[in-house]
């Protein structure tokens, strides 16, 4: 049994029944998908919205019912049935992959897709069974990514704050153990995921025990000359 959980609601209903639910569940949209842009998607204020509110609401559980599950039971990029031509697009892409690695980060073990067909623009195929970008990126992610996260350290772009100016990283990467149901890969392999939000390519040098390692790299890219706004994905995998 799951209950539904706003952060707004300041634990009133933890209070009379929280001891009685496995897990607390609470939905999360990133923009109003009646007046979204395509810009918005990228936007890494809007990707680090999602930390807060994580906070907030394990605050109010391990006040109420310490120790209680607590899952992300509803996401998606637009509320509002979500937005044609957006969230069913690449650009959704960014916001999926940064709710699923903050998520892991922060010890959201269990995060639901609120449809996979005929709702809104928020799914994972179309209205003819055809995958769009956010399915492959999903298939990946489980064919690859196992349940335990590890710390990730990224030299060059650490930054000192300055007063009252927030660092919001551009370039995000999150790491885990590879999925143990793989059995393409060993037992110790590790799975990086990287979000790139700058406009030019970024290349990433793996230092310490990861030098010289082989490496398999999947890169979604846009298909087409829509751009991000493509509702295909080219996966290139290399090598």
């Amino acid at each position: 049994m799951a209950a539904g959980c706003d952060p707004c609601d300041r634990g009133r209903f933890m209070k009379v029944a929280g001891k009685t639910v496995d897990a607390v569940t609470w939905q999360h949209y990133y923009i109003d998908g009646r007046v979204g842009k395509v810009m918005d998607f990228m936007k890494t204020r809007l990707l680090d919205a999602l930390s807060d509110q994580i906070r907030k609401i394990q605050k109010v559980v391990n006040m109420h019912a310490p120790g209680k599950k607590v899952w992300l039971g509803g996401v998606g990029a637009p509320w509002s049935r979500g937005t044609n031509n957006l969230s069913d697009t690449y650009a959704a892409g960014f916001l999926w992959l940064n709710t699923l690695g903050m998520s892991a980060n922060q010890g959201i073990d269990v995060v639901i897709r609120h449809s996979f067909f005929d709702h809104g623009f928020n799914h994972l195929v179309d209205q003819n069974f055809n995958p769009l970008p956010d399915y492959w990126l999903s298939l990946i992610f489980k064919k690859l990514v196992g349940p335990k996260v590890l710390a990730v350290h990224v030299a060059g772009i650490q930054r000192k704050p300055r007063p009252g100016k927030v660092i919001r990283d551009k370039l995000r990467i999150y790491a885990h153990c590879t999925s143990y149901h793989n059995h393409n890969y060993v037992r110790g392999s590790i799975t990086l995921y990287i979000i790139n939000l700058h406009r030019s390519r970024k290349k990433i040098k793996l230092a310490g025990t990861l030098r010289d390692r082989i490496v398999h790299q999947y890169l979604l890219q846009p298909f087409g000359v829509e751009g991000i706004q493509s509702k295909y994905q080219f996966v290139s995998v290399d090598p």
